[in-house]
């Protein structure tokens, strides 16, 4: 299963559809604190990465592992807007961050694992 973690957040200025070079975007966690380094396989973090200085769309939804601490290797993409294959990104600002893809999201409300409103709680009580 892949993995989660909060506030993933890293930018690459990396062109064509090899590995990224990456780092880290403010104060957020970089992908390879998060989940350390090395390729695990299934257990490998999905990592949603876009062009945001693109003039058209270019984004993939990828199981993505570190192979040091500012190598991003990229998988086989899960949905892209290249028809799910590997985009060749061009010049730009890439931002990375780690979620959970729509499809996923989207089952867990099929098969009634979320209902309702769904209300998140820390040490303070309600936050949302």
């Amino acid at each position: 299963m892949a993995l989660l973690a909060d506030l993933v957040f890293e930018n690459s200025d990396s062109t064509g559809t090899g590995n990224l070079t990456v780092s880290r975007a403010g104060g957020h966690q970089r992908v390879s604190e998060a989940f350390g380094t090395g390729d695990n396989g299934a257990d490998n973090p999905v990592l949603f990465l876009v062009n945001t200085e693109a003039a058209a769309a270019e984004w993939e939804i990828v199981q993505c592992y570190m192979s040091d601490a500012n190598t991003l290797v990229r998988g086989t993409p899960i949905r892209s807007s290249n028809s799910d294959a590997a985009v060749n990104f061009g010049a730009g600002v890439k931002n990375i961050t780690n979620d959970i893809p729509a499809s996923v999201q989207s089952a867990a409300e099929d098969y009634g694992l979320v209902t309702g409103t769904v209300t998140l709680e820390d040490d303070y009580g309600s936050v949302a």
